[in-house]
């Protein structure tokens, strides 16, 4: 707000700036907080110049702080009352399990590029960096693997070594972001276990730094491959009404051979159990071996997945509903391509051109979509 001395200026410009607050955001301006303020203006810093500040994203921001603290949550309710944090439980890298290695690898790299960032004054790239960790490597990934862990037993050697890679993760990520959002990971920090060299305060304790053990090319490679393998599944299941409590058995095939994938995949079976929400992947010699009742796709260009979902499903049904599904994009599609046909169409601005061709595309690739589900239905009859 400006203020001048002339009290009618004041008002009038105050009521301008309040009018043209209420044209943007109806309902006012939500309580995000100030960690989530300071968290946006510092993301927009990468772009440079002046700031178009969006409400909608600092909101973002505000469920990106949601997101710590509910993690946090979850993570400490996996110490038991007699864990202790012992990180030389950690220092025999080589002898940890595939996820935990990759997970430590992801940490060590977002440290590295955080001290960096900071050091150059490089904020929107920090911000960037600390969330594509948090939200898509340690909750997406790491924290889902782990689950099953702490429902059997936490007083298991596994249990023990992922509560210390835990407690690491969050200890080094709590002071790694705390420049950014000062207060949350003040009281976070505040909550931890008490562990040696726990600080009495985060803005005195030490800055994370890179460790040289926790690296590692080939195991990030592996994870990607296993990830890929899930992506696959999941978008096979996503487009047909499974049950959420069915966990599909799959089948893969190798277009061409790859021990190194197979034996990935063995190893780290429940890895794909639980990101794929499926019972297991069985490899077959050939695809006449693959049962009757499954839907197809293709991970990796050498590996043909087969997930078993005549047994969840009722085909028939199935095939209504992406027939109506089909006809509804169709129906959108019909002005759209009226409008690209006409010989006018080429004279419109390139903006609205654009736009429309866009939008005749992506309706197109959900129809190809659709056709391949429906022959895939059919087969099942």
């Amino acid at each position: 707000f400006f203020f001048f001395n002339d009290t009618a200026t004041t008002e009038i410009y105050t009521e301008q700036i309040v009018g043209s607050v209420r044209c943007v955001q109806e309902t006012g301006i939500g309580e995000c907080g100030s960690d989530a303020l300071r968290f946006g203006l510092l993301a927009y810093m990468i772009q440079g110049g002046s700031i178009n500040l969006d409400v909608k994203r600092v909101e973002g921001y505000r469920n990106f702080c949601n997101k710590i603290w509910n993690s946090f949550k979850l993570v400490h309710m996996t110490f038991n009352k007699d864990f202790k944090y012992d990180i030389s439980k950690l220092d025999n890298f080589e002898s940890l399990e595939l996820v935990d290695k990759w997970i430590l690898i992801k940490l060590n790299k977002c440290v590295e590029e955080m001290n960096r960032s900071l050091k150059d004054y490089e904020f929107g790239t920090a911000t960037q960096c600390f969330q594509g960790f948090w939200l898509y490597s340690f909750c997406d990934v790491y924290l889902e693997v782990i689950k099953p862990i702490f429902k059997e037993n936490s007083y298991s050697e596994r249990a023990i070594i992922v509560q210390n890679i835990l407690l690491t993760i969050i200890d080094q990520g709590l002071k790694l972001i705390h420049p950014l959002m000062p207060f949350i990971t003040e009281e976070l920090y505040q909550k931890l276990p008490d562990y040696e060299g726990h600080a009495e305060s985060i803005s005195i304790a030490t800055y994370p730094q890179n460790n040289e053990k926790w690296v590692g090319e080939e195991q990030e490679n592996n994870v990607e491959e296993l990830q890929k393998l899930v992506k696959t599944i999941r978008s096979l299941t996503a487009g047909i009404n499974l049950p959420s409590s069915a966990r599909p058995q799959v089948f893969a095939v190798f277009i061409e051979q790859n021990e190194k994938l197979r034996s990935s995949v063995q190893q780290n079976i429940q890895f794909i159990q639980v990101l794929a929400k499926c019972a297991g992947v069985e490899f077959l010699n050939s695809k006449s071996d693959v049962p009757v009742g499954c839907i197809m796709g293709v991970s990796n260009t050498i590996l043909e997945i087969h997930v078993f979902v005549k047994e969840h499903i009722k085909a028939d049904q199935e095939i209504v509903r992406l027939e109506k599904q089909k006809q509804k994009i169709e129906a959108l599609m019909k002005p759209i391509q009226v409008k690209v046909n006409n010989p006018n169409f080429s004279k419109m601005p390139e903006d609205v051109k654009t736009q429309n061709t866009e939008k005749l595309k992506g309706y197109e690739i959900e129809i190809q979509k659709l056709d391949e589900a429906l022959e895939q239905f059919k087969q099942l009859l």
